[in-house]
């Protein structure tokens, strides 16, 4: 399975799915190798996250790279683990990349949880402290503005990827009538490609570093 098709989730930008880079409490920022199949170890980290740290499939920033999110969470999990979550706020950053700040939707813990206004004041410093030594920050957004900024990058990505694939079809060779039956050739035109089945075409795929 291709890690990248992995869908935002139903009901998004309310509950979405995040997938794991640093497990809670590990130093290791791990990254998915697309040749290998799996996580490797990209490089490792001061201070490890609170919480479980990846990214939001399906969705693009105008930094040209997938939104990501921490997911606040008990128990740590795996690199390369799908987790349902729900935004409950973010921190703002001046580039405008802002990081998304979720709660486990497992987790009965959370259920109080509605917005980061409800976190108590020492986890709201083991965020900042968390996120501070990799850019400035400008304050927390609350859970409305958060559903909004997840909205938009979800959009992000899908204007990209239709433009992907409308450019695949426009390069792609056509076959002669003698090798393309019009049965088949009926049938492709049938058989579009989704737009959450293709990748935004950028020079590098990878999520960038935190």
């Amino acid at each position: 399975m291709d890690i990248f098709k992995t869908p935002i989730g139903r009901y998004a930008p309310g509950i979405i799915n995040v997938v794991i880079e640093i497990p809670k409490g590990d130093r290791k920022r791990f990254r998915y190798h697309r040749k290998r199949r799996t996580f490797v170890v990209d490089y490792r980290l001061m201070t490890p996250p609170p919480g479980e740290f990846g990214w939001i499939p399906q969705t693009w920033t105008k930094g040209g790279k997938r939104l990501n999110a921490l997911v606040l969470a008990q128990k740590p999990t795996w690199a390369g683990h799908v987790c349902e979550a729900r935004p409950i706020g973010g921190l703002r950053r001046q580039d405008g990349d802002h990081q998304i700040v979720c709660v486990l939707l497992s987790d009965p813990s959370a259920g109080n949880c509605q917005d980061v206004s409800d976190l108590d004041d020492a986890t709201m410093r083991r965020v900042i402290q968390f996120y501070e030594p990799f850019f400035p920050l400008k304050g927390w957004m609350n859970r409305a503005e958060a559903l909004e900024h997840v909205r938009e990058a979800n959009e992000l990505y899908k204007t990209q990827a239709k433009a992907s694939n409308q450019k695949k079809e426009e390069t792609a060779p056509k076959a002669s009538p003698k090798e393309q039956p019009e049965e088949q050739e009926e049938q492709e035109e049938r058989e579009e490609p989704a737009e959450s089945e293709t990748e935004p075409e950028t020079e590098e795929n990878d999520p960038d570093h935190v």
